[in-house]
C-alpha cells in the first residue's frame, strides 16, 4: 500500500512539474496572520486533476498564537468539477472543526464561490449543474 501511494506521488510531482513549465508568479506574496482570541483560522486548498476526476485537499487549523491545532490531507477520486472540488474542501474543513469542538472559527480560502454560498440566505443547487 505504501509503495503505491508512494508511485502515486511520484506521478503527481511529475505532472506537475509539467504544467508549471513557462508559468511565472506575478504579483506580491501574502503572508499568514493569525486571527485574534478566541478565533480559529481554517486555512484550506485543494488540487484537482479534472483529467482524472481526481482531486486531493489539505486543511490546516491554528490558533492565535499560530499554533498548529489540527490538519487533514486527503485523495478523492471521481470528481466532474473543480465547484465539488472546492464545495467538498470546505465541507471536510467543517467537518474537522466539528470533531475537534472548536466554537469559532474562520475559514480561509480560494473558494469565493463556495464560500459566498455558504454565508448567503439563498438557496444554490449549482453544483448539480
Amino acid at each position: 500500500m505504501a509503495l503505491a501511494k508512494h508511485a502515486l506521488y511520484k506521478e503527481v510531482l511529475t505532472d506537475d512539474r509539467d504544467r508549471t513549465v513557462g508559468r511565472q508568479t506575478i504579483g506580491h506574496r501574502q503572508s499568514w496572520k493569525p486571527p485574534e482570541w478566541p478565533i480559529y483560522k481554517v486555512n484550506f486548498d485543494v488540487a484537482f486533476d479534472q483529467a482524472r476526476g481526481r482531486m486531493g485537499i489539505g486543511v490546516a487549523i491554528r490558533d492565535s498564537e499560530g499554533e498548529l491545532l489540527g490538519c487533514l490531507i486527503a485523495p478523492k477520486e471521481n470528481v466532474p468539477s473543480v465547484f465539488q472540488v472546492e464545495c467538498y474542501a470546505l465541507h471536510s474543513a467543517m467537518v474537522l472543526c466539528i470533531e475537534l469542538g472548536l466554537p469559532q472559527v474562520c475559514f480561509e480560502g480560494d473558494a469565493k464561490a463556495d464560500i459566498d454560498a455558504v454565508n448567503s440566505n439563498d438557496e444554490d443547487s449549482s453544483w448539480s449543474g
